[in-house]
């Protein structure tokens, strides 16, 4: 129940940062943000999250993303998996989304974080920056794993760090991780959060989340 109140507050916190202002509803608008939800799939999920909180999770994020913003839905363990394109978050979309969660599974090989946060990402290379406020929101329990070979994920957790977060920087990309298990690399999912000005937090430290939030409506 704690780790689900965490996860819940997060949500909270991520919503204000996708709200902005009304705007007249005569007049055509681009969507006030785009959303990236990129859910880990991975199979160690059975020991970090036997009750499969991600699903719930996504439940409640969806529920909360404005009706004037555009969001897809990804899986990701070795590769990521398209479940839901871009589209605007009305009713219909949502209730995809939801539907969507009942396909979160543990069963992936690896964790291949750099992946999925290029391939989500790539379409905003080309995109116009009045599409709105650029979110990615990472739903992950885990440390950058790639391979058997040690070495070989070793070398992708520095290319996140030296090629993708300039990357996403250059976007204009928030990143909001959300760690699953404290065994996480909680040093680089922080890492991605703050040099993108996104939100970080592990669901057992739900103190920390109300500490943010505080920092965000002052």
């Amino acid at each position: 129940m704690t780790d689900m109140v965490s996860i819940t507050r997060l949500l909270l916190l991520l919503l204000f940062c996708l709200t902005v202002s009304a705007q007249a509803e005569d007049a055509p608008q681009p969507a006030s943000a785009d959303v990236r939800i990129l859910i880990d799939v991975s199979g160690s999920m059975k020991t970090t999250d036997p009750l499969n909180l991600r699903a719930p999770a996504l439940k409640l994020l969806v529920s909360l993303l404005p009706a004037d913003a555009q969001a897809s839905l990804w899986l990701f363990a070795e590769e990521p998996k398209l479940l839901l394109p871009l589209g605007k978050t009305d009713k219909a979309w949502k209730r995809q989304a939801i539907e969507g969660a009942g396909k979160i599974h543990s069963r992936g090989l690896f964790t291949n974080i750099e992946t999925a946060l290029n391939q989500a990402s790539e379409d905003w290379k080309n995109a116009s920056v009045l599409a709105g406020k650029r979110h990615m929101v990472l739903l992950t329990d885990g440390k950058v794993d790639i391979s058997k070979e040690a070495q070989k994920s070793a070398e992708s957790r520095q290319r996140i760090i030296s090629e993708v977060i300039p990357r996403i920087q250059q976007l204009g990309v928030q990143v909001h991780t959300i760690a699953l298990s404290e065994d996480a690399d909680l040093e680089l999912l922080e890492k991605l959060s703050q040099d993108s000005g996104g939100s970080n937090e592990a669901i057992q430290a739900a103190e920390q989340l109300e500490r943010m939030f505080t920092k965000v409506v002052a």
